[in-house]
């Protein structure tokens, strides 16, 4: 249950984000963070990281380069 809170959470703060359209709405957008939704987020955070960063490590040229950063 605290885990679906998190992602409904999580999906209120993205969908804010998405139609902020300044530093101070993002900003507000946080507010609808709950602390376990602020821990799901910075996990995928770190997951996304990860992610590019193996894909660079494995890209052969820049244009391989370049299609990593859409992770």
């Amino acid at each position: 249950k605290l885990l679906e809170e998190a992602k409904e959470s999580l999906k209120a703060y993205k969908d804010c984000l998405s139609q902020a359209r300044n530093e101070e709405e993002r900003r507000a957008c946080e507010k609808l963070l709950t602390t376990e939704a602020r821990k799901l987020l910075e996990q995928e955070v770190k997951n996304s990281v990860k992610a590019y960063l193996d894909c660079v490590s494995r890209a052969r040229n820049e244009k391989e380069k370049k299609e990593c950063e859409k992770l």
